[in-house]
């Protein structure tokens, strides 16, 4: 590099000089120097090729879904960084959580709202059919009858699909696989 360059010139100017003593001392105070210069460059490049492994460890864990991962941010010079990766590793970890709360709140408020539709429709469907078994002699009661058996039918079958859709949603439901002919 251009210590090493700088390091190679100095070398030279003096191979070529006087051979007195103070050049010699001279000589190898800079050859120590810029070995001294060269080390310390290299252990703060390292030092830095660390810490960007430790953030990069850090951040890869996350992304892969590691949410309680946590940085030592007392190996790390700059601690912000480390301390910002933390304090987004814990939102997620809260985000996520409250996500699953309101899901599963979700999936309860469906299932309860569904049993309570049940219970009365089921009362109302064994109704109007109890009523249709008197033979009723009016048109019009029969036809009332007949939409009121259509309609409590239909509802029963949207119940019946609003509970099947929050078990999918959920991942609370079986698959079935079966084979069909095309």
């Amino acid at each position: 590099s251009a210590n090493a360059a700088m390091l190679w010139g100095i070398i030279f100017l003096f191979a070529y000089r006087e051979d007195s003593l103070s050049y010699r001392i001279l000589l190898y105070a800079l050859i120590a120097f810029f070995i001294g210069l060269d080390g310390y460059i290299f252990h703060q490049m390292f030092k830095k090729a660390m810490q960007r492994d430790v953030l990069d460890t850090a951040i890869s864990s996350i992304a892969g879904g590691n949410t309680h991962y946590k940085i030592e941010t007392a190996r790390l010079s700059g601690k912000d960084m480390g301390e910002h990766i933390n304090n987004i590793s814990s939102g997620l970890d809260t985000a996520l959580v409250q996500q699953v709360k309101s899901e599963r709140l979700k999936a309860d408020l469906i299932t309860n709202v569904s049993h309570d539709i049940k219970t009365p429709l089921t009362s109302i469907i064994n109704y109007v059919d109890l009523l249709k078994r008197e033979k009723i002699q009016d048109p019009k009661i029969a036809a009332y009858l007949e939409v009121l058996d259509q309609k409590s039918q239909r509802l029963k079958t949207l119940t019946e699909d609003l509970v099947e859709a929050s078990k999918a949603s959920s991942g609370n439901m079986k698959l079935e696989l079966s084979d069909i002919d095309l």
